[in-house]
């Protein structure tokens, strides 16, 4: 099993912006962290409330979906999510 540990932090920067920017194009995220240690943090900041930020849409647009399923399905009296 591979460990995050196992990859350079230049990796996991590069391969988060290159997730986010699939994910909203619009994102102004770097690919490289910079070399002064205050721009490589905010840099970090920058990149972890743009994935908590897209976590957070995926979820809610999920539950949505889930929601909208779960009441079609009641008109048709089929329970898709038993003991839920």
């Amino acid at each position: 099993m591979v460990s995050l540990h196992q990859f350079s932090t230049d990796a996991v920067v590069e391969a988060t912006a290159r997730c986010l920017k699939v994910i909203n194009a619009e994102l102004d995220v770097p690919y490289k962290l910079p070399p002064s240690m205050s721009a490589r943090f905010r840099v970090g900041t920058s990149l972890a409330t743009a994935v908590q930020v897209s976590m957070y849409m995926y979820l809610n647009s999920y539950n949505k979906i889930k929601q909208m399923k779960r009441i079609s399905s009641t008109q048709y009296g089929i329970d898709i999510y038993p003991g839920n």
